[in-house]
């Protein structure tokens, strides 16, 4: 039998792309990233816009200093932000987009809860207690009896003022040098950032499980120090 040193080229040639591109595959397959997708909704459009576009903005700067931190552990956490214009026809609308269209089971509710903290009770959306959908609340306005509260409800009342501190002064900091403006409800904006720290270090341990969420938020604690800029 004659043997083709050609032939045999050209095949040890293309074996060695297939294997190329079989590791490839792997090594990407292997390295993709896990993203952890929650809802938001506040008012972004009309008289209240200022509140929740400061909202929006502390949220976002949040997210994008979590995911400096996940991204050695190919993770992130992304938000899908909807406009409630604080009015409870719109914020309806809004909370039923990101429920049935985007599938999302975690969904942060701001400023404006004159019209929506305490949906779907107040409205005829059917979401019950043992839904799979759980609303994140924060309100500057007293909280609710938490035995009046659905069990898919986490109210986060937010402080009326907040004494200055290096963590104070490194979000401001933050805020003025992307935005170009100063934050106007400091004690606001702290706690948002740090729930929202607070959420994510429960989600790095329990995944996209809002019930596994609800249970661990409690018993989360932190430093300042551990809250990146």
């Amino acid at each position: 039998m004659k043997f083709s040193l050609k032939k045999s080229k050209r095949t040890w040639h293309l074996f060695t792309i297939f294997c190329a591109f079989l590791l490839s595959t792997l090594f990407f397959t292997g390295c993709a990233t896990q993203e952890f997708r929650i809802g938001a909704i506040t008012s972004l459009t009309g008289d209240n816009a200022s509140a929740g576009i400061e909202f929006q903005r502390i949220v976002n700067l949040a997210v994008t200093n979590i995911n400096k931190t996940w991204a050695e552990k190919g993770k992130i956490l992304s938000i899908q932000w909807e406009d409630g214009e604080c009015d409870t026809e719109n914020a309806n609308i809004a909370v039923l987009k990101l429920v049935e269209q985007d599938q999302l089971d975690l969904i942060l509710d701001g400023p404006c809860q004159d019209t929506t903290a305490l949906w779907p009770q107040e409205t005829d959306i059917d979401i019950d207690d043992n839904d799979s959908t759980y609303f994140m609340i924060f309100t500057e306005t007293e909280a609710p009896n938490n035995q009046d509260l659905p069990n898919n409800h986490i109210y986060i009342s937010l402080q009326d003022e907040v004494s200055e501190s290096d963590f104070t002064l490194r979000l401001q900091n933050a805020y003025r040098e992307i935005y170009g403006t100063e934050i106007e409800n400091l004690p606001m904006a702290a706690d948002v950032y740090i729930n929202i720290y607070l959420l994510s270090m429960a989600i790095d341990s329990k995944g996209m499980n809002p019930e596994k969420i609800k249970e661990l938020l409690p018993a989360i604690s932190y430093t300042s120090d551990l809250i990146p800029f």
